[in-house]
């Protein structure tokens, strides 16, 4: 007859246990660990702004924009939004040159953003720099309708 000591018990039981959770904790683990790195990121992204997301941040804080409250490199699912106003769903992505390489996976990007119920306005960095007030105009008009 082969006897365990408590030690051995607990440890039995626990092997047993995350046997049978062993794959919903590691999903667990990696939803988590994913989520970290997206907060992370965007953290990261804030702190370096380009200047067209500086100079569009300048008329989107602080309420400036028909009183919504914007928020900067907001996470979203396995998104990172330039820009997102929670109350109205409304998600705007600056784009810059390397953008036009990646047309396929924005489209599908906002094309997932609208099924979450979000409206997604696209400008180019050099729209926002040259002329800022079409940006806000059009923005303006999102909100508003």
């Amino acid at each position: 007859m082969f006897f365990y000591n408590s030690c051995d018990v607990l440890l039995k039981i626990a092997l047993h246990a995350l046997r049978l959770s062993h794959c919903g904790n590691k999903m667990r683990f990696f939803r988590m660990n994913n989520m970290r790195h997206h907060v992370l990121r965007a953290k990261e992204l804030r702190n370096n702004m380009t200047p067209a997301e500086r100079k569009l941040w300048s008329v989107l804080r602080a309420r400036q924009c028909g009183g919504m409250r914007f928020r900067r490199q907001y996470p979203f699912g396995p998104y990172i939004l330039d820009f997102a106003c929670l109350e109205k769903r409304l998600a705007i992505e600056l784009d810059g040159s390397q953008h036009g390489e990646t047309i396929r996976y924005d489209d599908e990007r906002t094309q997932r953003l609208n099924r979450h119920g979000w409206r997604v306005l696209r400008f180019w960095n050099h729209e926002v720099m040259l002329q800022p007030d079409a940006v806000f105009a059009v923005i303006m008009a999102a909100l508003m309708g």
